[in-house]
């Protein structure tokens, strides 16, 4: 394949991370501290929201293995799912009800729906261009070459949503934000699609019935251990982004570009140290350089119980960032090494997805 299109390919990683990180960073601060939507409610909405989300990776993973097309079993639900998501992205950022006028009930109904449909279509999306991975690379060399694309795309994404939208909601608005950033997700996502490609040979595997494939992921022990460290991992960095916009404004009392301030150092240091990961993991092996990932994350947290500035809040952010690159990185390589005995064991890409199950369904609705 040539380099222009899985450097194409490559865009499903940043349009995956720039959207969701979009959401998962201020949808929480938009609805309870804007909107005024009560914490209890939008907690209570969040947890069907993440079952649904623990669910629909495995479930979507077994349809997407049984689908049969002249178009493939991967790239339709791809193409038929990128403008919904724009839509409901959208859609999110542009709520009707207003608590003040009494529709408290109608703006909560109005926000589970939306992420509902949201967690849908993107699902749909990036679980299949997931398993395009290994299907359209097959060798080392040339996933090694995407997964490097995909890597810095995806920190381009994490800083873009996460760190930048400060900066563009201030100055255009939430609704304004979720209009720009959907369109922006339709034009990635069609260069991702223009550079995919199914290869036949993978659509004659026979996939694993749905409650086999469950059991076999569950038995195997790598699996339960990565499970486990992504869950405590993941929970950490999920309710450190979640509640940033709230600390940066009620504890260090800064403003909302300020909020950029604070992300901005964690991405970009995150970005300049992949490469320092690499040669870490290289030398030491990546057992032991998840160790020093996490223990550089967990030094790096502690400083912000004692903070009470933007500056020093910056440092730690850029520190924290050393961190996440590493377990970025590393979580990246330990996946792989268990979808190695996985993927050509059992012929599923359903345990690619059973890997979320825990993690997801655990991850989102105690960061509230």
């Amino acid at each position: 394949m040539k380099r222009i299109k899985k450097i194409a390919y490559s865009f499903c990683s940043f349009a995956s991370q720039f959207v969701s990180n979009t959401f998962g960073t201020y949808v929480n601060y938009f609805y309870i501290d804007l909107m005024k939507l009560s914490p209890q409610l939008f907690r209570n909405g969040w947890i069907l929201y993440s079952i649904w989300n623990a669910i629909n990776d495995p479930l979507f993973g077994h349809f997407s293995d049984k689908t049969r097309t002249k178009w493939g079993r991967r790239i339709p639900y791809i193409a038929f799912s990128i403008i919904p998501l724009a839509i409901c992205f959208a859609l999110i950022w542009s709520p009707p009800f207003r608590v003040e006028r009494g529709q408290t009930t109608q703006l909560f109904i109005y926000y589970l729906i939306l992420v509902f449909l949201f967690d849908t279509f993107y699902t749909l999306i990036f679980l299949n261009t997931s398993a395009l991975f290994p299907e359209m690379f097959t060798n080392l060399k040339e996933r090694t070459e995407v997964a490097g694309y995909r890597n810095y795309l995806l920190f381009i994404g994490l800083i873009a949503g996460s760190a930048l939208s400060p900066l563009v909601y201030t100055r255009i608005g939430w609704s304004g934000m979720g209009i720009l950033y959907g369109t922006i997700f339709i034009i990635v996502m069609s260069i991702s699609l223009w550079g995919s490609k199914e290869k036949k040979e993978f659509s004659v595997e026979k996939a694993l019935p749905f409650t086999q494939a469950l059991k076999c992921s569950l038995k195997n022990r790598s699996f339960i251990t990565y499970v486990l460290a992504s869950f405590l991992v993941q929970l950490s960095f999920t309710m450190l982004i979640a509640c940033l916009p709230f600390y940066t404004k009620y504890v260090l009392k800064g403003t909302e570009q300020d909020n950029t301030k604070m992300l901005l150092p964690i991405f970009l240091v995150a970005f300049a140290t992949i490469l320092i990961w690499k040669k870490i993991t290289d030398k030491f092996g990546a057992k032991k350089a998840f160790r020093i990932a996490i223990i550089i994350f967990s030094i790096a947290i502690i400083p912000l119980f004692f903070i009470n500035n933007i500056k020093t809040g910056m440092i730690v952010s850029a520190f924290l960032g050393i961190g996440l690159a590493g377990l970025n990185f590393l979580f990246d390589v330990l996946l792989r090494l268990i979808l190695l005995y996985y993927f050509f064991y059992y012929l599923s890409i359903f345990n690619l997805f059973s890997c979320h199950i825990c993690q997801k369904f655990f991850r989102y609705p105690w960061s509230i």
